[in-house]
């Protein structure tokens, strides 16, 4: 099949993914689940409505009652009728609620939970997290009513109902085994977060990494403030979690997309989206603290497939692995909905995590070949470089001249060659450094020319503007520069050189080297061992943070050199 058609299908089948969570998430936000049905619910505290023989039929089912009361603040009543079994291990009542309560079980008092007011100068809070064990007496097979009296006068939002049912002392042990689980996450994710923290703070190029770093590390906050519900906190502490959830989530919901953006280089307008997608998601699902941080995930999961996608078609090395990696994320989140923020949300971003890493590793293993490769080729090239400055032709004339000058003029014959020894003993130094100051540099040049002028008989000026002489650049780069210029001279007329040296507002160098009086062409230049020493040095200082441009007029050929400053 072509590679054509089957990125077509990859992007089509990924874009009926994004439409199915989509649709899979409005009919969860839209429909109506009515849950615990058996619950019935009235707003108010009388007495009299823990008796199991009262009759409640007029009283609301407490997803209705949510529905139509919003927020709420103030007394209220639950009422659920409950069958036991003949196990008499089964003698534990576990509450989990946002309130203040008491149970009474067939219309005795079994528990209480702080102290249920009718202010909140006369409340004191309960704990979210409640159980209590049910009398010998009362434990028997058959039908039973279980009356919760609620006050929650300190809460911020609505009341909430998380859990009520009964069980043995060995499942509320197996429960908090199993809340004790994510902790195991939790360190893994820290530790993953502290070493991206730190190999971005070492090269602060790769941004991707600091994303990554956020993510993890605000999984692992996340999944704590997750779990925490589990131990049991104050009843009224519930709302602020809630919120800080929300924000948790927005926050988290927003750096996958983001990663995806830096780790394949997209162009920063892709970040617009980031904040319209988490916009569009509060707004789309907004009756809940709840269905808003679901609604995070839900729109910045299609936007960061949307962005993987465009990688994708783009050709983006390794995109495929962040395009599996999200589309998981929306098919777990498609098919388990609201149950995703409580039981899915870690094992999904555990498994979107592991792939990122996997990509971030492949890019680094590239990275460090490309660098070892561009070490060896520049190394190459310098070999190269020298053997042709100490060809035994260049030599011989360079000697010859000597000879010359100490035959007809000694004092300067000395001076050529203390010319001649500076310069075989800066290149010699120059072998060893990566980067020089563009200052030594350009005396290098300056030294090599005086030499090229006691040999030939001319001149050959440099003219030179700096606005940093202490910039860093690779070594002999301009040497090399001059030297084409000298080896493309013309026969006749004068050849003379022009640099300048700038520094944009953003930081970025340029440096523009002009030679006059020199007959060359764009192939030649292009293919040389001196334009292909400059790339591998520029390659190897500046890894994809270069450019270098070069053109010919009229005897005139001009080199444009560009990097950020900084290795």
């Amino acid at each position: 099949m072509h590679r054509t058609s089957v990125k077509r299908i990859v992007i089509v089948a990924a874009g009926l993914i994004g439409l199915g969570t989509l649709l899979s998430s409005l009919s969860t936000h839209w429909g109506r689940t009515d849950r615990p049905e058996r619950a019935r619910v009235r707003a108010g505290d009388q007495m009299v409505w823990k008796d199991p023989a009262f009759d409640d039929s007029d009283w609301l089912t407490y997803s209705a009652w949510q529905r139509l009361t919003g927020p709420y603040q103030g007394n209220l009543w639950l009422r659920q009728p409950l069958k036991l079994g003949d196990d008499p291990s089964v003698n534990t009542f576990v509450l989990v609620a946002v309130g203040s309560s008491e149970v009474y079980f067939d219309g005795e008092l079994i528990g209480r939970n702080g102290v249920v007011g009718d202010s909140r100068d006369t409340e004191v809070p309960g704990s979210l997290l409640f159980m209590c064990s049910i009398p010998g007496h009362l434990l028997k097979p058959g039908d039973h009513e279980v009356a919760l009296r609620f006050s929650n006068h300190r809460g911020i939002s609505r009341f909430y109902l998380l859990g009520a049912g009964i069980g043995s002392i060995q499942d509320v042990v197996s429960f908090t085994r199993r809340t004790l689980f994510p902790f195991l996450f939790l360190s893994v994710f820290l530790v993953v977060a502290l070493y991206f923290f730190v190999l971005y703070a070492l090269n602060r190029q790769q941004a991707s990494h600091l994303a990554f770093a956020s993510l993890c590390g605000l999984t692992g906050l996340l999944l704590f403030v997750e779990s925490i519900r589990s131990f049991g906190y104050p009843y009224h502490w519930h709302g602020h979690r809630l919120y800080l959830v929300m924000i948790l989530s927005g926050i988290l919901a927003g750096l996958v997309p983001l990663f995806f953006i830096l780790h394949h280089g997209l162009s920063r307008r892709w970040l617009i989206g980031i904040p319209a997608a988490l916009l569009v998601g509060a707004a789309m699902f907004h009756r809940s603290l709840d269905q808003v941080s679901f609604g995070f995930f839900t729109c910045a999961f299609i936007y960061a497939q949307a962005v993987v996608c465009f990688a994708f078609l783009k050709e983006k090395t390794d995109s495929w692995i962040g395009l599996l990696g999200i589309n998981q994320a929306l098919i777990v989140l498609a098919l388990t909905r609201l149950t995703f923020l409580e039981q899915w949300l870690f094992g999904c971003f555990t498994l979107l995590i592991v792939l990122m890493l996997i990509s971030l590793s492949l890019q680094s293993r590239r990275q460090r070949a490309q660098f070892q490769e561009a070490r060896l080729r520049s190394a190459r090239l310098q070999i190269e470089l020298l053997q042709k400055h100490l060809q035994p032709h260049f030599m011989l004339n360079t000697l010859t001249a000597v000879m010359e000058w100490l035959e007809r003029e000694p004092k300067a014959g000395v001076a050529f060659v203390g010319l001649l020894a500076q310069e075989m003993k800066t290149l010699n130094r120059f072998s060893s450094q990566t980067l020089v100051s563009l200052e030594e540099e350009l005396r290098l040049c300056r030294n090599h020319l005086e030499i090229l002028a006691y040999r030939n008989g001319e001149e050959y000026p440099f003219q030179t503007v700096c606005e940093n002489p202490d910039l860093e650049v690779p070594p002999a780069i301009i040497l090399t520069l001059v030297e084409n210029g000298v080896s493309y001279a013309l026969d006749e007329g004068t050849l003379q050189f022009e640099m300048r040296q700038r520094i944009t507002p953003t930081g970025r160098v340029h440096i523009d080297f002009k030679a006059v009086g020199v007959d060359i062409h764009i192939g030649e230049a292009d293919d040389g061992t001196g334009s292909k020493y400059i790339k591998a040095r520029l390659e190897e200082s500046f890894p994809g943070r270069w450019r270098l441009n070069a053109s010919g007029n009229e005897q005139t050929w001009v080199t444009n050199i560009e990097f950020e400053g900084g290795p």
